[in-house]
């Protein structure tokens, strides 16, 4: 990294005339997102990405920037990302409502740790969580684990029944693991399917061998045998339903119906061995825990059939946390609830320009300089619209991609 600090001296023009108005006139300087200060919106953008993009602590950017020259206060720090998480404000909201209207999200959540929520002075544990639609990459810190946050974010209302419904009604779809949480707000809310990660339910089995590795050796080896045919059969699905969507036919057509009948023999497989294993008096308490598991979600299993287009597993979302668990190792996590929200906010706006593939500084350089050009002001409209890599210009998304020139 190279810290540059470059003073732009603006030529000054003074009238003969004596005309009413300013007897000097200087030309504009550049436009700059936060104003008068030190952060040009490239300086800001590197700020950013080092901040939550790399993961690096407060006193690691303070210790960094020093070396190069620039002393700065850790609050100079603070107060900027502040200021620019005010201007990406609009642009995240955005990216949350893109992400509440997809049909399909991957979802996972990890803890987090937040010092002085509320003014408090006790470390807590939050919960960050991420869901990632077909085009957005959505975090939210919260302090609950509850459903709450879920069906806050997926924008559902619980009714006196305690069935959940959303506002335009239709089907989604969510994968993730079965904790209780998306279990419940599957059952409660009609219309939505959860499909649950196999590899979640397969490490169940190598876990159970180890409670007795002689008995359970060709155990383990039959069932990890079973869900290997259960992974392959869904990626010739998979492949057959892609060319059948494509370029479909006849023999696009029957492809496809001989891979249906390739996964309906794979679950087959996996339905009678455990039934006929479950009412085996002589199993090993381990085994049987690893059955009853699989049972209690074989509907989140099966229902894959009908979405050959999903990953049988949960990995994108697991991945996705990977940026915030760094900093959390660094870091600790954030010294207030505010500070939590806008690492959320800035991970949101960095993930989703990643899932498209830009480069996140040359990205955030162009959003804050269309903010300076609306007077520090988040941009709004079609000026806003042209942010949202899913309606961006391919002339923008081109020129985004690129490395900062």
């Amino acid at each position: 990294m190279r810290v540059v600090r470059r003073t732009t001296r603006r030529r000054r023009y003074r009238r003969a005339c004596a005309c009413y108005g300013p007897a000097t006139v200087m030309a504009p300087g550049e436009p700059r997102a936060l104003g008068k200060g030190l952060w040009t919106n490239r300086s800001l953008a590197l700020l950013l990405v080092e901040r939550y993009g790399a993961g690096r602590s407060l006193n690691s950017l303070v210790a960094g920037l020093a070396r190069h020259g620039a002393v700065l206060a850790a609050p100079t720090l603070v107060g900027a990302c502040a200021q620019a998480g005010v201007l990406l404000a609009p642009l995240v909201e955005a990216i949350r409502q893109r992400s509440q209207a997809s049909w399909h999200l991957h979802a996972d959540e990890t803890s987090w740790k937040v010092f002085t929520p509320n003014g408090g002075g006790k470390p807590q544990r939050w919960w960050l969580w991420v869901s990632l639609g077909e085009d957005t990459v959505c975090f939210v810190i919260d302090q609950t684990r509850a459903s709450s946050v879920l069906t806050g974010h997926l924008g559902l209302t619980e009714q006196a029944d305690g069935t959940l419904t959303a506002p335009g009604g239709g089907e989604r779809v969510l994968s993730s693991d079965f904790y209780a949480v998306y279990v419940s707000v599957g059952r409660r809310r009609a219309g939505l399917v959860n499909l649950y990660r196999v590899a979640h339910l397969r490490r169940y089995f190598p876990r159970a061998r180890l409670s007795n590795p002689v008995q359970l050796e060709y155990w383990e080896k039959a069932w990890l045998d079973r869900f290997r045919a259960l992974y392959t059969a869904h990626r010739e699905l998979a492949t057959a339903w892609a060319r059948a969507r494509d370029t479909p036919g006849p023999d696009a057509d029957t492809r496809l119906a001989e891979a249906y009948t390739a996964w309906d023999g794979a679950i087959e497989a996996i339905d009678t061995a455990r039934r006929e294993q479950q009412a085996s008096p002589g199993l090993q308490p381990a085994a049987k825990d690893a059955l009853a598991t699989l049972e209690r979600e074989w509907d989140g299993v099966v229902a894959h059939r009908d979405y050959p287009m999903v990953d049988l597993d949960n990995n994108a979302a697991e991945r996705a946390p990977r940026r915030p668990v760094v900093t959390r190792k660094n870091a600790y996590g954030s010294r207030t609830d505010d500070a939590a929200a806008l690492a959320a906010a800035v991970w949101t706006v960095l993930g989703t320009a990643e899932k498209h593939g830009l480069n996140t500084l040359t990205y955030l350089t162009a959003y804050l300089d269309a903010c300076g050009r609306a007077g520090g002001k988040p941009p709004q409209g079609t000026d806003l619209d042209r942010f949202l890599p899913w309606l961006a210009s391919p002339d923008d998304l081109a020129t985004w991609k690129q490395p900062p020139g």
